[in-house]
C-alpha cells in the first residue's frame, strides 16, 4: 500500500512539474524535504525524465540497468536536490518569494507560479508567509 501511495505521489508531482519551469522553491522547504529523504534510495536522481514509462501497466518505472541510490548519494545537498529532482521546473532559493508546502493564512503559491511560469524577472507582488517553513 505503501509502494502505491508514493507512486500515485510521484505521478502527480510529475504532473505538476511538467507543467512548471523554474519556478523558486524555498530553502527552508528545501532543507527539511532533503532531511527527511536524505536516506530514501530511488533510481533516477531526475523524478521528470529519468523514469521510464511502461506502456503495457501506464507505470513510470525505473530505467534498465540502474543503480539505486540515496537522496544524499544522488544530490549530496538540499540545494542539489531542488535544483534537480523535478528537471527544469524548480530551482532552489533563499529569497522570501518562493514556492513552499509550508504557511500559515493566505496561499502564496499560486502568485509565486504565476509569476515564475510567465517568465517574470521578478516576484515582487507575491507575499510568502512562514517561508522558511
Amino acid at each position: 500500500v505503501r509502494v502505491a501511495l508514493v507512486e500515485a505521489a510521484l505521478l502527480l508531482q510529475v504532473a505538476i512539474a511538467l507543467i512548471m519551469h523554474r519556478v523558486p522553491v524555498c530553502a527552508g522547504y528545501c532543507s527539511k524535504w532533503y532531511e527527511a529523504c536524505r536516506n530514501v534510495s530511488v533510481c533516477t536522481d531526475d523524478f521528470v525524465n529519468g523514469f521510464v514509462q511502461n506502456t503495457t501497466t501506464s507505470r513510470y518505472d525505473c530505467p534498465a540497468n540502474h543503480t539505486c541510490r540515496t537522496f544524499e548519494q544522488w544530490y549530496g545537498s538540499a540545494k542539489a536536490m531542488c535544483d534537480r529532482q523535478w528537471g527544469t521546473s524548480f530551482f532552489y532559493t533563499e529569497d522570501s518569494n518562493c514556492f513552499t508546502m509550508g504557511f500559515t493564512g493566505h496561499n502564496p503559491n499560486a502568485c509565486v507560479r504565476s509569476n515564475a511560469t510567465s517568465n517574470h524577472n521578478h516576484l515582487g507582488n507575491c507575499q510568502v508567509f512562514n517561508a522558511a517553513a
